[in-house]
């Protein structure tokens, strides 16, 4: 019998080779051919459900030595509301004991905010995973949630990290109710950028929302968690504006009085649809660019309420429990080292167990690629149950 141990082994062998060899893979554009929205339609009224109970499921293809499904299942609001998200899950096609397979759940970066651009409804959404993929092969599960209001109904709360955590948490819990999987309640959760912060307040959130789940760390790579900092850094990149309507507009789906077109400029707020209802990040992003900050905005949402309170809030993380890897690459001009190692600094005040790594080298595109190994084999070291690092 392959232990987890023996697997965690296995695993970095796997990934060193699979990184060698073959570099770094390119996803399909997101965005450019999706399936029918029938599957993401509810019932409605939605029948009453528990966090994580499955609404539907849909085997889709998967490669050799695995299957995988679109689910949709219940989560929570930030207002508590029983809602509707959708994702993806993916499982070895090996025979399990059920419950027996630990669950590796996942939060993607930033797509845009569209329902078209949810990584679950890509014409191959296995794809948007890549990277998790050996773990699959080593005998885990991938839960990759496509966040609230993304790819099922109402508006995504784009950097909101309560909501983003829940639905991360949730998309565990859907796994393990899909049989087929065999997922049990072990649970590593893994995030890049803005699935870095949702990964991280998952993290903040496991005890008090999923005490059922057995959280076993978090890894994140390039955790977009300081909002106000990173929209701060935005303003200085005409390339980036987009990001910063895409939190606007992410904030007033969880607060009313969060208008957004009282900040923005009229040519601001005609574009707004690529935004949050027609396009993926880079048509928002493109559309946004030569505007600039402001050409987009009337106002500085950095120092408007309801805005400003609201990033405070989702730039605090009151404690993460369990252990913590952090990536960081070193060129990263979205997500800036000196933010990602204040964060660092704040978590290790706090006794949390952290393990930070910086590749001096990295980009924030390239950081995935070049933390795999890493980031791969800890991952499979906390499953296994092998001694915890720390550069606290």
């Amino acid at each position: 019998m392959v232990t987890w141990r023996r697997r965690a082994l296995i695993l970095v062998t796997m990934v060193t080779l699979g990184v060698a060899c073959q570099g770094a893979a390119a996803s399909p554009p997101i965005g450019t051919d999706i399936v029918g929205d029938t599957f993401y339609q509810p019932p409605s009224p939605l029948p009453a459900g528990q966090p994580g109970d499955l609404i539907r499921t849909e085997e889709v293809a998967a490669p050799s030595g695995s299957r995988a499904w679109r689910v949709l299942y219940h989560s929570r609001s930030t207002y508590g509301a029983d809602i509707a998200v959708s994702g993806l899950v993916v499982a070895p096609s090996s025979p399990a004991a059920p419950g027996s397979r630990p669950v590796v759940a996942w939060g993607h970066g930033t797509v845009g905010s569209a329902d078209r651009c949810a990584p679950s409804r890509q014409s191959d959404p296995i794809a948007q995973v890549a990277g998790l993929s050996r773990l699959v092969q080593a005998g885990a599960v991938i839960a990759a949630s496509d966040y609230e209001g993304l790819g099922g109904p109402g508006p995504h709360p784009y950097l909101v990290g309560a909501s983003e955590g829940r639905s991360v948490l949730d998309a565990a819990r859907a796994a393990e109710h899909l049989s087929a999987s065999g997922a049990g309640d072990r649970v590593v959760v893994a995030g890049y950028s803005q699935g870095g912060q949702a990964g991280l307040f998952a993290s903040e959130l496991a005890p008090s929302y999923a005490p059922d789940l057995r959280l076993l760390g978090t890894a994140v790579a390039a955790p977009a968690v300081d909002v106000s900092s990173l929209a701060a850094s935005a303003e200085h990149h005409r390339g980036d504006t987009g990001l910063i309507v895409a939190a606007v507009a992410g904030y007033a789906a969880v607060d009313p009085t969060a208008d957004p077109g009282t900040v923005l400029t009229a040519a601001g707020r005609s574009r707004l649809h690529l935004v949050i209802a027609d396009g993926c990040n880079d048509q928002a992003l493109a559309s946004y660019a030569h505007l600039g900050m402001w050409g987009t905005f009337s106002t500085d949402p950095l120092t408007t309420e309801p805005w400003a309170r609201g990033w405070r809030r989702d730039s605090t993380l009151d404690g993460v429990n369990g252990p913590v890897l952090i990536v960081q690459g070193g060129r990263d001009a979205l997500v800036p080292q000196a933010t990602t190692s204040a964060l660092v600094r704040q978590l290790c005040h706090q006794n949390a167990t952290v393990a930070y790594r910086v590749y001096n080298s990295a980009t924030h595109a390239s950081i995935p690629v070049a933390s795999s190994v890493d980031v791969m084999a800890w991952i499979a070291a906390r499953v296994a149950g092998l001694p915890v690092p720390t550069t606290c």
